[in-house]
């Protein structure tokens, strides 16, 4: 029939259509796993060093980093006064249903409904500081040291010769230590490039039966509807924490005039900022791998097996 005709032929399209897209995301995955595996890591101040070397006002370098979160002004959680970098408290309603059954001649309860009533979210910006930023602010520590010692033994000298012979070395010191100085060790993601509720963790909940009003009904009820009884809300926490492990590839931008580092997406080159070391966000995107080629070779077997039926009723109508 026409009927059968139109189903066999647009179910082979679509099903065709949807392995073409399990095919691209996993393609997707497979180059960020390569870009992954390709990219050397490097720390922050390293990325941070190499760019304050460079001409130019904006310079720009795809990198990748092994940092954790962190944020200059971090949202207050109102429920335990936790300072985070974002905050979802997603509030449903629970109602207790009731309708009358005919075959038991009696009022029978559904399990309960959940409705959600409110959705608040608040969030600040995020950074990634380097994980060993700790190191680095000690080397420069050591530097200032060893530039006030260096001081002290030269102001002991008698020999203009032996001061000059020694300012040369100073003046080394000074400037590698203006620009560790200017090299920061965590920059500033570009919140364009990310959705920070992708990135929230779940974080308890909780349930209040406060303010209720329960209903007393009077009377006999009406057997055709149903009778709902609200229990009370309960609260669902999520957020994006503070010093969690995160691994970033990503171009990362530095504007000298306001000394500022930035993260953000490089055009036609893969992006990543996920929880965890490159070997775990690895063995997630082969995992995404393996799904994605499953559903596209679910996807063309079913939608070879439509083209089929739609030839067969071709052939049927001749």
């Amino acid at each position: 029939s026409e009927m059968a005709l139109s189903l066999n032929l647009c179910g082979g399209v679509a099903f065709y259509a949807v392995a073409g897209l399990f095919h691209y995301a996993k393609n997707a995955s497979k180059r960020r796993v390569e870009a992954m595996e390709n990219q050397e890591t490097m720390a922050i101040s390293e990325v941070a060093r190499e760019l304050h070397l460079r001409d130019g006002n904006k310079v720009s370098r795809y990198a990748e980093i092994y940092g954790k979160t962190s944020c200059n002004k971090p949202v207050v959680r109102a429920d335990t006064k936790e300072e985070v970098i974002a905050h979802q408290a997603l509030t449903y309603k629970r109602e207790a249903v009731e309708k009358f059954d005919q075959k038991a001649n009696r009022w029978m309860a559904s399990s309960p409904r959940l409705s959600l009533v409110n959705n608040n979210f608040k969030e600040a910006e995020l950074s990634v500081t380097d994980v060993k930023a700790d190191e680095y602010h000690m080397g420069t520590r050591d530097i200032e040291e060893h530039i006030n010692d260096l001081k002290k033994r030269m102001s002991s000298f008698s020999s203009v010769l032996s001061r000059s012979k020694h300012q040369k070395e100073l003046d080394e010191w000074e400037a590698e230590l203006q620009l560790r100085k200017r090299c920061h060790t965590s920059f500033r993601v570009d919140p364009g490039c990310i959705n920070m509720r992708d990135l929230l963790i779940q974080s308890g909940s909780e349930f209040n039966t406060g303010g209720v009003n329960v209903e007393v009904n009077v009377g006999e009820r009406d057997r055709t509807r149903e009778y709902k009884t609200v229990e009370g809300f309960r609260t669902e926490h999520s957020v994006l924490p503070i010093g969690k492990r995160v691994y970033c590839l990503g171009r990362i931008t530095l504007d000298k005039k306001h000394n500022t580092l930035t993260f953000d997406r490089e055009p036609m080159k893969p992006f990543v900022l996920q929880y965890g070391t490159e070997e775990e966000v690895i063995q997630r995107f082969e995992r995404t791998q393996e799904v994605m080629q499953y559903g596209s070779y679910l996807s063309m077997l079913v939608g070879t097996y439509c083209f089929a039926g739609y030839v067969q009723e071709l052939q049927e109508k001749k």
